[in-house]
C-alpha cells in the first residue's frame, strides 16, 4: 500500500517510523477503512471500503507529540479521510480566476 496522498508537504510522513506504525494500523483495523465499517455495521452502506490512509483523529499540527502514537491514528478511505479534513476540500474547491489567453 502507498503511503498517504500528502505525505510529500511534511517530510515526517516519508521517515521510517512513520511508515511502520502506518503499516501496523492498517494492519491492526484489517485494511478497512473504520469509517467505512461502523457505517457498515450500522446498516447505512453495503460494503465498507479498503483503507487508503491513516488519519491522526488529534491532528499533527495540533498534537505534534502524539504523532507516532498509535492509538491517535486510524485507517481511513479517501472519501472519509477528506471529509476529515473539510479545509482541504474548501482549498480545492476555490474557484480559480479565468485564464488569460494572449494572442501573439
Amino acid at each position: 500500500m502507498s503511503g498517504d496522498r500528502r505525505e510529500g508537504t511534511d517530510p515526517f510522513y516519508s521517515s521510517a517510523a512513520w511508515q511502520r506504525l502506518r503499516e501496523q494500523v492498517v494492519l491492526r483495523d484489517r485494511g478497512m477503512c473504520v469509517e467505512c465499517l461502523r457505517l457498515y455495521e450500522l446498516g447505512l452502506i453495503r460494503k465498507p471500503r479498503r483503507a487508503q490512509m491513516v488519519h491522526h483523529v488529534i491532528p499533527l499540527k495540533d498534537a505534534p507529540e502524539l504523532a507516532l502514537t498509535e492509538s491517535n491514528l486510524v485507517s481511513l478511505c479517501y472519501k472519509h479521510h477528506e471529509e476529515k479534513h473539510p479545509e482541504r476540500r474548501a482549498r480545492e474547491d476555490t474557484p480559480r480566476p479565468p485564464m488569460r489567453v494572449i494572442k501573439v
